[in-house]
């Protein structure tokens, strides 16, 4: 019997992809805040911030939820890292998905990006689960970096 369940276990982490060690769950507790001070118009840095969000939001489970010109405000769910992979096994599938709240707000002369890392994830070395709070803390900075430069820009005329 207990080879029986020795082999039975071993099967199950082979299926699953499961090492010996146990994921740890992480999070970012400070969201992370940029302030860009840019020429233009609300109206005008506004349009910068939505073709931003737009680049950004590369696939179908990044979304802009919300947005509203006349308070300057838009506010999207994006997929910082991870997929659905399917296991093949009894049609399950696993979730390695970390989402963020992105929240943009821009007045005359200012635009401020907030990055909002949403609950709490597995992190686990040299899995689909391999994404840690400094992997996010760079992705978020890089993502403040690209979002400074797009405000920068001039607009252009057509």
């Amino acid at each position: 019997m207990p080879v029986t369940v020795t082999i039975a276990l071993f099967g199950a982490m082979m299926i699953f992809g499961e090492s010996c060690v146990s994921p740890v769950m992480v999070s970012v507790d400070t969201p992370f805040e940029r302030v860009v001070e840019a020429s233009g118009t609300q109206s005008e840095l506004y349009l910068k911030a939505n073709e931003w969000m737009v680049g950004i939001f590369r696939n179908a489970d990044s979304v802009i939820e919300f947005s509203d010109k006349e308070t300057g405000a838009i506010i999207g769910k994006y997929l910082m890292f991870g997929q659905l992979k399917p296991t093949g096994y009894m049609a399950m599938t696993l979730d390695s998905r970390i989402f963020a709240k992105i929240d943009v707000r821009v007045k005359d002369g200012k635009a401020k990006l907030t990055i909002s890392p949403t609950g709490k994830w597995q992190y686990q070395a040299g899995t689909i689960y391999n994404y840690n709070v400094s992997d996010a803390t760079r992705d978020m900075k890089a993502m403040g970096d690209s979002f400074a430069a797009a405000m920068q820009k001039d607009v252009k005329q057509w």
